[in-house]
């Protein structure tokens, strides 16, 4: 065998090339297996060369850190191709593994989560505008329609719903960004394209987060010994009796209101300059007061004005008052203050002619407008890995790659049922079968009761589970066939008379200031509330659509807007793991009923290897059965391989079914001997 590593060919301790060929390994259908070899590579000069100097005093070889292509060769036909790994290198020899080329799309996105993936495009800011462009949304993200925890009836507040990722958005965006392609009749299956999931983390309520009525602000007397009086104030928020902040805001102690997530705001404030002066004469005199809301020192927002001291005598007054309104983008971190600079002149400068200057604030509040969809920050901690291992494992699929010259790798992916109850692709290898090494009457850990799950939160009785009841009474007590990543949401009420699901996304969370009445009893002086958001682990789900007319605000204080159109609404609809069970497990669970592997000495040759489909079932006359291709072992020209095979049992049904776990999915209790 030749092996090139990087493209130029190595030397290799011959002995240490036992190639094992495998796609899917139904002994654990949880996993996927890819058709590797360890190799032992000799510190020859050719081969230093070729890993940098590995090992060698002073070395800056990167081999162990990267992907380098490898690929096994016998008599000009390729045998293994792939990505080798260096384990470990010793005085003389270079040890690693070389892996089928299938896991560059898992090498790829090692380390990644979901939350990495490029989201730019689908994040925006939630108004009545993206709301309703994106509520019959069938790709990238969705508004659809359920009670997530904050008031769900009559007009539909956006702020109240939750955005969903579809899977298939984020399969395609994994792969797309991972530079591979994949094909298979599953990605443009209707129901993988209505799955959808939920944020780890709610939106940002809107309303207000901060508000104080009563004026407040400072006063400074002059003497008259000069024509100019100047003072230059920032509001200071106190918590006075009509005093209110919630922690989507940090008030500071220097009158900074520091924002804490990106939104859109509405500052409001009501400025008040007043100059007076006492005297018996007329004076000649004014007030010219700037009022400024600043943005991270810089100001967004500015007035100014001019009064003339007016009155009689002995009481002189220039009023100014001004009520600022201004919206602002907020980026998380940024700081708004009211400031105000005022000037006051008088031509008087008697002793007994004293000036007061005053600055205050009023009728102030900072609203919270439109909360920034973020999804980075939003979707939570998932990595690419484990969302990717879960779309294979609960369709069921197995893969299979292959690389067209000049193009991507391709992943070609069918249904576990589509493979196993395809009699018509089998590949008839009768004439090279030798022997049956030995039988087995067993496959993987399969026992008697064999579920299908979902997470559900504390104290929740699972209500979407499936357990297979195997016919075989001599395995073991249980196992899983299948563990979602995900929790599923209960049903609570219903919308426009369609029933909804409640995934909740915030608590509320209430502020109620008690006073005494001067009799010895408290009465509620004063309440505030908002919806906090909470986070949560993703929760699966389905999308269904239904024609509706209803209507829906936002937090920009506009008449609500009439929505009449095919609308989503979040649905646990063919969501309960006996649909998946039914549709993607029924073969495979007739193998764990009747369960037969079988080690044969089969003579392949090289052009077998490169050909090899685990994808087509294999038929032997002798046996007069159909077999699934679990794996080939250790390969060498010329010689019988061991391959393990798994018997496929007919289209017939199972001989026993549990009622009760098809129709019934509260039931909990298992079959036990």
């Amino acid at each position: 065998m030749i092996v090139t590593v990087n493209g130029s060919e190595v030397d290799v301790i011959n002995s240490s090339i036992n190639p094992t060929f495998q796609s899917n390994n139904l002994n654990e259908i949880k996993n996927r297996n890819l058709s590797n070899t360890r190799l032992r590579f000799p510190k020859t000069p050719r081969n230093m060369e070729v890993f940098n100097y590995l090992g060698a005093q002073g070395d800056t070889s990167t081999v162990p850190y990267d992907i380098v292509p490898c690929q096994i060769t016998e008599g000009g036909i390729t045998q293994l191709k792939g990505a080798l790994k260096v384990t470990s290198f010793k005085d003389d020899i270079i040890e690693g593994i070389v892996k089928q080329e299938s896991g560059d799309i898992f090498d790829l996105i090692k380390d990644k989560d979901l939350k990495d993936l490029d989201f730019s495009a689908e994040n925006h800011y939630l108004n009545v505008t993206t709301y309703d462009a994106a509520i019959g949304n069938t790709d990238g993200y969705v508004y659809p329609l359920a009670n997530y925890g904050k008031p769900f009836e009559g007009v539909v507040d956006v702020a109240n719903q939750s955005p969903h990722l579809y899977k298939h958005f984020i399969w395609d965006k994994i792969f797309t960004e991972a530079g591979v392609d994949y094909v298979g009749d599953i990605f443009d299956n209707s129901d993988f394209k209505s799955e959808v999931i939920s944020m780890s983390t709610g939106n940002l309520d809107t309303g207000k987060a901060f508000k104080q009525g009563l004026e407040q602000g400072e006063s400074e007397t002059f003497t008259t010994s000069a024509l100019t009086y100047d003072l230059d104030t920032t509001f200071l928020p106190l918590e006075s009796a009509d005093y209110y902040a919630d922690d989507r805001l940090k008030i500071h102690e220097d009158g900074r209101i520091e924002v804490l997530e990106k939104c859109k705001i509405l500052l409001v404030n009501t400025f008040k300059s007043r100059l007076s002066q006492s005297t018996f004469s007329t004076p000649a005199g004014s007030l010219t007061s700037t009022f400024d809301i600043k943005k991270n020192g810089v100001s967004v927002y500015t007035h100014t004005d001019t009064e003339a001291l007016t009155g009689t005598a002995p009481t002189w007054v220039a009023l100014i008052e001004h009520t600022a309104t201004h919206y602002s983008t907020a980026e998380a971190g940024d700081i708004y203050t009211f400031e105000t600079t005022s000037s006051g002149v008088s031509n008087i400068t008697a002793t007994s002619a004293n000036i007061n200057l005053s600055n205050t604030y009023k009728d102030s509040y900072l609203n919270i407008i439109e909360s920034y969809i973020d999804f980075n920050d939003l979707i939570g901690d998932m990595s690419q890995t484990a969302f990717i291992k879960d779309v294979i494992a609960s369709n069921g699929l197995m893969f299979k790659s292959y690389h067209l010259r000049g193009k991507n790798i391709t992943y070609q992916f069918s249904t576990m049922e589509s493979i196993l109850n395809d009699r018509d692709s089998a590949e008839d290898w009768s004439d090279k079968k030798s022997n049956t090494v030995s039988s087995a009457l067993s496959v993987g850990s399969y026992g008697l009761n064999n579920r299908l799950n979902y997470k559900y939160e504390k104290d929740i009785t699972p209500f979407l589970d499936y357990n297979h009841i195997s016919t075989n009474l001599n395995q073991k007590e249980s196992n899983s066939i299948y563990k979602s990543p995900y929790e599923v949401s209960r049903s609570s009420g219903a919308f426009l008379n369609v029933d909804t699901i409640n995934p909740i996304m915030s608590e509320l969370v209430e502020d109620k200031r008690f006073e005494d009445d001067g009799g010895g009893q408290e009465y509620l002086a004063a309440y505030n509330a908002y919806y906090k958001a909470i986070k949560v682990p993703n929760k699966a789900a389905k999308v269904k659509l239904h024609q509706k007319t209803f209507s829906i605000e936002d937090g920009n204080g506009a008449a609500p807007t009439e929505v009449t159109k095919l609308v989503h609404y979040l649905t646990n609809d063919r969501v309960e793991m006996d649909f998946y069970y039914n549709r993607f497990f029924k073969a495979f669970s007739r193998i764990i009923d009747e369960p037969r592997k079988d080690k044969m000495n089969i003579y392949l040759s090289p052009l077998d290897i490169h050909n090899l489909d685990f994808f087509k079932l294999k038929y032997f006359a002798e046996d007069g059965k159909y077999y699934y291709l679990n794996k080939v072992t250790k390969f060498k020209e010329g010689i019988n391989t061991l391959c393990e095979l798994i018997a496929v049992k007919g289209f017939e049904s199972n001989q026993y079914e549990c009622e009760d776990y098809i129709h019934n999915n509260y039931v909990t209790n298992t079959y036990t001997t």
